[in-house]
């Protein structure tokens, strides 16, 4: 029997619901905690414990075990996160769609010191299941 496209999708769709139907209460609650974490270590400006629990994504394979940031991507996201310095932040939404792509966008107040005005952005973080833990990545394009 051959496979067709549209069976593929169906699959793929199927595999998606499935991975939506296995969360539990404790899953949403468990990444809601791993950002509010992330996130107050950021506004308090304690950007190095912040950043010591990041993960990255293997790009050639997202499934394989997220590894820690290496020292030079560390001091990146340490100095963007100063240069930014976030006064307030609101989780505006969690979306749950596979084990390794699950973006979460955060709301960012900043204040530019060259005016003093206030600045809204938006960060997407990933939270990712591995082997039934969550952990959390910038998301990546």
């Amino acid at each position: 029997m051959h496979s067709t496209k549209t069976e593929s999708i169906n699959t793929a769709v199927d595999k998606e619901v499935l991975y939506r139907q296995a969360l539990t209460t404790e899953d949403s609650l468990s990444v809601k905690m791993l950002v509010v974490s992330f996130m107050d270590a950021v506004k308090q400006g304690k950007y190095a414990d912040a950043v010591s629990n990041l993960y990255v994504l293997n790009a050639e394979n997202p499934y394989k075990k997220p590894e820690l940031l290496d020292n030079i991507k560390l001091e990146e996201t340490i100095e963007m996160m100063k240069k930014i310095n976030p006064k307030s932040y609101e989780i505006k939404s969690m979306e749950f769609v596979t084990a390794v792509n699950n973006p979460i966008k955060c709301k960012i107040l900043t204040v530019l010191p060259a005016n003093n005005s206030e600045v809204e952005l938006t960060w997407v973080l990933n939270p990712v299941n591995y082997m039934g833990k969550w952990l959390l990545c910038f998301a990546t394009k």
